[in-house]
């Protein structure tokens, strides 16, 4: 599957959506009665402004539209949409809105959305959708992304194999720079941007963790044993996302490699991915703060 990661290691519905960010034209608005001009444009069958608009709008924008125009208005905004377009709408909806918008797909528009996805944000995806939907699209993808997507798919969710990714650039320690630098050109539709590579040895055990500024600062046959770094902050696909989560923020990382019991690397994960788990945390202790100073029991979700 495609990803557009950062690759470096180091350096729910019910809330009403909010307008800022709104495609310029009707940022002023406000959303909901952006979305009533929109309503307006879909009832007056005006297909070119219908056409401007959805081309002009970023996807984040695109999703609170859909939020904000009722299901049976969708589908002109969506038969508009071409494949990538859908794929980054995806992302941006909220769960329960995403099996609403995969009614108005074929199988195959699905898989193929998919497709242009990492393999963990395709996997959350796909946990959202109802089961006869997600079976569906789970036999549409090629064999490759049906293996990645069925093994996160068996992680439980609030682990670290829930937010793993497996598009990643690996290399055997034995390589030199020059054979690295091939790799990330080989790999470089696959997994977006690259700013780390994790070494590897003949077990696919990880072993180190290179910088691509070394690399572009080094000679092409030195070998990379002599320039990766050894020290490397990993989990297991098992471990609580809450811990992940500490990890991210104690150490600065945008990206954290997971690997089993034996060391074997299995995939990364992103700064990006555990933002929600931060989020959480922060939320909850500001509701303990507010408990403890008010002398009440703290407020929780439910």
């Amino acid at each position: 599957m495609t990803d557009q990661p950062n690759d470096a290691m180091q350096t729910d519905g019910s809330a009403e959506p909010q307008g800022e960010g709104f495609v310029e034209a009707f940022a002023p608005l406000g959303l909901h009665r952006a979305a009533a001009e929109v309503e307006e444009l879909i009832e007056s069958g005006d297909g070119a402004a219908i056409d401007e608009l959805v081309a002009s709008t970023h996807p984040a924008d695109l999703a609170l539209l859909l939020r904000a125009l009722p299901l049976e208005q969708w589908p002109p905004v969506i038969e508009r949409l071409d494949i990538t377009r859908i794929s980054d709408v995806l992302e941006e909806l909220p769960d329960h809105l995403r099996d609403d918008l995969a009614e108005h797909l074929q199988p195959d528009q699905l898989a193929d959305a998919l497709e242009e996805m990492a393999s963990d944000d395709a996997a959350d995806v796909i946990a959202d959708l109802p089961d006869t939907i997600a079976r569906g699209v789970i036999r549409a993808l090629p064999r490759e992304d049906r293996r990645e997507v069925e093994t996160l798919l068996a992680y439980p969710e609030d682990t670290a194999g829930g937010l793993m990714q497996m598009e990643l650039v690996s290399i055997p320690e034995r390589a030199t720079v020059g054979e690295v630098i091939d790799k990330i050109r080989d790999d470089r539709e696959e997994v977006g941007e690259v700013f780390f590579v994790y070494v590897v040895d003949e077990e696919n055990r990880l072993v180190g963790v290179l910088n691509l500024g070394a690399l572009l600062l080094s000679d092409n046959d030195r070998p990379i044993r002599e320039l990766m770094k050894t020290k490397i902050h990993a989990v297991t696909p098992d471990e609580d996302q809450e811990r992940v989560a500490r990890l991210f923020k104690r150490y600065d990382l945008v990206a954290l490699p997971v690997v089993d019991a034996e060391g074997v690397l299995l995939g990364r994960i992103m700064h990006d991915d555990v933002v929600d788990v931060l989020h959480e945390e922060a939320d909850e202790d500001i509701m303990h703060m507010a408990g403890a100073t008010t002398g009440e029991p703290a407020l929780g979700y439910t």
